[in-house]
Order: C-alpha cells, then sequence, then structure tokens
C-alpha cells in the first residue's frame, strides 16, 4: 500500500464554483487508483465521484481485491454494481462483466458466464484480459452446447492469445469430448492425433487417448481400440491412468461380445488397483451389466442368471447412491420379470421412480448435466410403463396398472401408445363406455394404434361381460 505522503503527491486538485463560494475537490487519479488495496478508502473515493469513470474504476478495484481473496459473492456484488450503473459510460463496465464471466463461469451459473463474456469480448478490449477472455467464453459455449462451439474453438486455437496460450490443450481435449458426444469419432481421432503431434507429454493429450480409444470401438475398428489402451497400460507409471486402462481395455472387448477377456480385465482393475474407487466402482457397473446381457443371450444358462443377479445386487449394496443405480435396478427388474417374480419387478421399478434426482446431477455439470437429468426421466417413464404393463398382463391388477399409465399420460399427453393401455384398463376393470370412448379417439384420429384399438373395441362388442361402465 502507497503511503499517505506518495498518496498525496499523485492527487490534484480543481475549482469549482457553486452559489459564488469557491471550494477544493482532489482529482484521484486512475493509477493511484489501481494501485490501492485499502478498500474503506476506495468505497470513499466511490462515493465522492459517483456517476464519473474514477468510481467506476474504484468500485472494480474492491471487486478484484475480493476476487483475488476468493470472497467471490462479495466480488461479484461489487462488479455488478459497475455494470449496472455505468451503462456503455466507461470500460470499467466491459472490465466488470470479464470478472462476472468469470466468477459464474466457477459457479457453473454457465449461460451467466457466457453472455457476460460474449458482452466483454465484443468490446475488443487490449491485451492479456482479452485473451483469458476469449478463452472462458469458448469454454462455456463447450459447457452449454452451442451450435458454433466447434467453429468458435478452431477460431480460438487459429488466433494469437499468448497469455492463455498454456491452456490449450484444455482446449483440444474440449473439442475431443464434444466431438464424442455428438458422434463425430473419425474427427475425434484426427483431433486426438493433433493434440499427440503438439502436445506430447501434456496429461490432457493422454486423456485425449483414452477419447480415440472409445472412438475406435463405435468405429468397429476394436483392433485399434485394444492398440491403444494397451499402448498406455505400457507406458503408465501411474496407478489411476492404469486402472482406467484396464477398464477400458474391458470396455472394448465388452463391446465386441467378448465377454472373457472383457471379464478378466474388469477384475484386473478391483483386483490390482482397489483404491482407485473411480474405476473399481465403473469396472463393477459395467460388468455387472455385461453379465445381464450375457444372460439374455443364453437364457437356458440357470448359473449365468444367478452370476448376474448376484453382480447386479451387489453394485446396489456397495454404491447406493451412485449415479448408474436406476440402470441396473432397471436391468434387475427385467431379470424379476423373466423369472416371474413379478412384485420384486415392481419393487425395482418403484426404486427407480423415487430415486432422488439430485443424486443424477453430482457427476457433471453444463450440457452433461442436463443430459444426465433428461436420460433419467427417460428412466422413470420407462419404469413406470414396464411396472404398468406387469400389473396389468401378469399380476391381473388392472385398477394399479390404470394408475401407472395415468402419471404416463400427465407426463406425455400424447402418447397414444399410454392410451391403448389405458383403454385396457378399464376394459378389463369392466367400465366398457370409458374403454369404448378412448378406442374410438385412437381410431378417429388415425394414430399407429387404430388397429389395435379396432380389435379391442370388437371384442368388447362380442364380450358380455364387459358392462356399461360403473
Amino acid at each position: 500500500m502507497k503511503s499517505p505522503k506518495i498518496f498525496l503527491i499523485e492527487v490534484c486538485f480543481f475549482v469549482a464554483c457553486y452559489n459564488g463560494a469557491i471550494y477544493c475537490q482532489p482529482q484521484v487519479s486512475l493509477s493511484a487508483v489501481a494501485a490501492m488495496t485499502d478498500t474503506s478508502q476506495l468505497r470513499q473515493i466511490v462515493s465522492n465521484y459517483r456517476g464519473q469513470e474514477i468510481a467506476a474504476f474504484a468500485q472494480n478495484r474492491i471487486g478484484e481485491i475480493l476476487y483475488a481473496e476468493r470472497q467471490y459473492d462479495a466480488a461479484e456484488k461489487e462488479f455488478l454494481s459497475t455494470h449496472d450503473q455505468y451503462l456503455g459510460q466507461f470500460p470499467e463496465r466491459a472490465r466488470a462483466a470479464y470478472f462476472l464471466g468469470k466468477i459464474y463461469f466457477y459457479k457453473q451459473d454457465l449461460s451467466k458466464a457466457k453472455n457476460y463474456l460474449a458482452e466483454y469480448t465484443a468490446s475488443k478490449p487490449p491485451g492479456a484480459e482479452a485473451d483469458w477472455g476469449n478463452y472462458y467464453l469458448v469454454r462455456t459455449k463447450f459447457w452449454c452446447g452451442d451450435p458454433d462451439y466447434v467453429s468458435s474453438v478452431r477460431a480460438y486455437l487459429g488466433s494469437a492469445h499468448p497469455a492463455a496460450l498454456s491452456h490449450d490443450p484444455t482446449m483440444h481435449y474440449d473439442l475431443v469430448r464434444y466431438l464424442m458426444d455428438n458422434h463425430k469419432y473419425q474427427d475425434a481421432v484426427s483431433e486426438t492425433q493433433t493434440m499427440a503431434s503438439k502436445f506430447p507429454n501434456d496429461t490432457m493429450t493422454l486423456d485425449a487417448k483414452f477419447k480415440m480409444g472409445e472412438a475406435y470401438g463405435y468405429l468397429n475398428r476394436p483392433k485399434d481400440a485394444v492398440d491403444v489402451f494397451n499402448s498406455i497400460i505400457n507406458s503408465s507409471t501411474s496407478a489411476s491412468n492404469s486402472a482406467r486402462a484396464y477398464y477400458e481395455l474391458a470396455m472394448a472387448y465388452d463391446y465386441q461380445n467378448d465377454y472373457v477377456d472383457a471379464e478378466k480385465d474388469y477384475g484386473l482393475v478391483s483386483s490390482q488397483f482397489p483404491n482407485e474407487t473411480v474405476w473399481t466402482t465403473v469396472s463393477q457397473y459395467f460388468f455387472a451389466m455385461m453379465l445381464r446381457r450375457e444372460s439374455l443371450a443364453k437364457p437356458d444358462s440357470a448359473q449365468l442368471s444367478q452370476k448376474a443377479f448376484d453382480a447386479l445386487n451387489g453394485f446396489i449394496t456397495d454404491h447406493p447412491r451412485d449415479i448408474h443405480i436406476p440402470r441396473v435396478l432397471m436391468a434387475l427388474a427385467d431379470l424379476y420379470a423373466g423369472k416371474g417374480e413379478y412384485h420384486e419387478a415392481c419393487a425395482a421399478y418403484d426404486q427407480i421412480i423415487a430415486f432422488d434426482t439430485s443424486l443424477v446431477s453430482l457427476k457433471h455439470k453444463g450440457l452433461e448435466r442436463s443430459n444426465d437429468i433428461e436420460a433419467h426421466a427417460k428412466l422413470v417413464l420407462q419404469a413406470r410403463l414396464s411396472k404398468g404393463n406387469v400389473l396389468l398382463d401378469k399380476i391381473q391388477n388392472p385398477d394399479s396398472a390404470l394408475a401407472e399409465y395415468q402419471k404416463l399420460a400427465a407426463a406425455d399427453s400424447g402418447n397414444t401408445h399410454v392410451q391403448l393401455k389405458e383403454g385396457m384398463c378399464y376394459m378389463r376393470m369392466g367400465q366398457g363406455d370409458k374403454a369404448r370412448q378412448i378406442f374410438n379417439a385412437l381410431i378417429t384420429s388415425g394414430s399407429r394404434e387404430k388397429d389395435a384399438a379396432l380389435a379391442l373395441l370388437q371384442s368388447i362388442s362380442s364380450d358380455s361381460t364387459v358392462t356399461g361402465g360403473k
């Protein structure tokens, strides 16, 4: 902090006249404010010069000090005050937008972050902060899934940005992930190869190689995938990377339905790297799901079916709050239904429906989080439909089945398949008039269920046990 003497040297005075009275007010320089660290002194300047550029500068300086101290909520208030008061008058408004963009980025409020960063970069700022502003803007576009993300990141990587140059591997890796998420697998391979040539020893390049192995699997090039993961295993000096590579290798074999090699490598993750809980957990999950698929391929193997049951139940016991639990429950419910244990199947469907949705969003952020939530919502609808079908066709409880179908209809009013099921429930409950009304509506609308609805309508007419309604 500058001494009072030095501060006074940097202060100049101007004379003002008001009603014939002459008074002096100190006019503080921007360079003096930039050097201040006393927030009380800065607040006095904000108060004395409100509406002037020096006040906006001082307000931002307070925000910078708080930001450097990681007091992000307090810093946010200061920058918002500058941004909202000085509408386009001074560059300090744009600079406040820069810090607000960074704050919201780290708070994962990504839409706000993107808007503020776009405002900042549109002001064409100079210097290092401009490089960082562009960096954060492109990264928010990745997390928000913007349609112009690919063109934006390629433009960024092709531009000069010396201040943020060390973060280029992160930008490349984001692009690899985006390409993978959007099924551009060959492009993801090419981008990874570019990374490997530019940043051969960067940890992000290693992460990209894992993605490249996955991409080869989707491209139906299993040998290339296996080669990638084996090369990582052979060169790895990290337990975490080795565990991940064995897991990915097992996934590559799993993708080819090579159950023997997949089981071996899934098992190696847990046996050789028990402390790598991230990879042991996902290995246990995919191993259980693989056994489920294998048991479907060999329905006559009671031993394999029991092995799948044990693996699925074991995962639920070991990881009751894991993001994968709803899918494990769905696999388990299907196994129960296949064995004729219908009440157990319904109990599993109920657990899917009741699963805490906040747990679904723990793993990812931004677009990935939204995708997780959307996938879970679809799984809940599938669980309700499956439960309704079991109640109607296997347990012979149309009243309870109808309740499930009605909840489905509330979520998807245009689902004609669910409407058909509702009609079947009323039909079996002896409420013929309600059943006819639904079937006639399906026939009249020309829905894809019209033929089934017509057949059911005709069966009502020929079945004297179905009455007009209760």
